[in-house]
């Protein structure tokens, strides 16, 4: 397959998963919001099962998209040369990293490229302690039984998301953030990468053998994932799912 094909499949689908997902998101919200004006005590198993069962096709397409881009993006890989970076920042570090001999660069070289490497390794290692405080604060909240009554369970769940909400955001404007700021990090470490001497080819062919890995845990993932599509594990784990949301954690 030529190059432009593959950057036509790319484009298609980003477009197509990126439709999908907002219409997953709005048919979960319509959800939401059809069981919550049904009544004073709208969320009971049957209700919650027999609305959602309306919007199964696009969220369950959104969940087989996802994984049809994981096979697209490790079978078709897109290897645009004139693709402004950052494109994958991650994926180019990779593989400047494989192509270059860093050990030889030079001592200077070497530190500045460690030192952007820490960096961003301090700035993820932030983002997932922040992540984790706001989780924690949500679940510290979320499993309180005092903060939840069954006489007045609408009000109970949008005091909730008031505490949700905030939570998620902060999470998620630090995460933005750290996105952006990691991204100009790769891309000083790309500029010094690309200053490194080439390694010794027969050393890359021996690392680019880790593709046939990958394929063999996409081949036993799917395995495992058809296996239990057939034995009926999907049903019970759907069951679990309802009783949870329903029963345990306040909706029922």
């Amino acid at each position: 397959m030529t190059n432009e094909k593959s950057i036509l499949i790319h484009r298609i689908f980003a477009i197509l998963i990126s439709a999908l997902t907002v219409i997953a998101g709005a048919c979960f919200i319509a959800g939401c919001l059809s069981i919550y004006n049904s009544g004073p005590s709208p969320y009971t198993p049957e209700a919650v099962s027999e609305t959602f069962s309306k919007y199964c096709i696009p969220i369950y397409s959104c969940a087989v998209f996802v994984f049809l881009g994981i096979i697209i993006d490790i079978f078709l890989p897109d290897s645009r040369k004139n693709a402004p970076f950052p494109r994958q920042p991650q994926h180019i570090i990779e593989r400047l990293t494989k192509k270059r001999d860093i050990v030889n660069s030079g001592a200077e070289i070497q530190k500045q490229i460690n030192d952007l490497r820490k960096k961003r390794k301090s700035l993820q290692l932030l983002c997932l302690a922040i992540s984790a405080i706001c989780a924690a604060v949500f679940l510290g909240y979320s499993l309180n039984r005092n903060l939840f009554y069954r006489e007045t369970i609408n009000e109970t769940i949008i005091k909730a998301m008031i505490v949700l909400i905030p939570c998620f955001a902060v999470a998620a404007v630090f995460m933005i953030f750290v996105s952006y700021k990691c991204i100009g990090l790769m891309e000083a470490e790309a500029k010094l990468l690309k200053q490194c001497p080439e390694s010794d080819p027969d050393m890359v062919q021996a690392k680019s053998y880790t593709w046939i890995i990958r394929c063999i845990l996409l081949i036993l993932a799917v395995a495992i994932l058809v296996y239990g599509i057939v034995s009926g594990g999907t049903a019970d784990v759907l069951t679990k799912a309802k009783n949870i949301c329903t029963e345990c954690i306040g909706l029922g």
